[in-house]
């Protein structure tokens, strides 16, 4: 999305709920094929607004193709990142997994020994 679309889209979402920040486009939005076909449609808008375009068609076609290079770059990093975020987060989960397991053990342990000593007492 351009500067100016996601300015206005921003004041037409802002202005519905005045003080309050949009939530984050979700990844959906912004990646695949739609994001690429509004890419694409975008810059041969702007190639036919240009006045002289049709002089240059041909380095438009040129960078649009570099820059549909580049978006499929980037898309490809951002799913190797995100698989690298998700191999994070598993590991997280499984160290607390083991910490929680590990505590209620110890707190067992504890546990039996207060009883013990209690038990001793009375």
């Amino acid at each position: 999305m351009s500067d100016s679309i996601r300015g206005a889209a921003t004041s037409a979402h802002s202005s519905r709920n005045p003080g309050t920040a949009d939530p984050p486009e979700p990844a959906s939005r912004r990646s695949g094929p739609n994001f690429q076909q509004v890419l694409r449609g975008s810059l041969q808008v702007a190639s036919a607004v240009v006045p002289g375009a049709g002089l240059a068609g041909s380095v438009a076609g040129n960078e649009q193709a570099a820059m549909m290079a580049r978006v499929e770059t980037m898309q490809a990093e951002g799913r190797i990142f995100q698989l690298e975020l998700l191999a994070l987060q598993e590991q997280i989960q499984a160290d607390h997994r083991t910490y929680s397991t590990m505590s209620n053990v110890i707190r067992a342990r504890h546990d039996t020994a207060r009883a013990a000593i209690q038990n001793i007492r009375a």
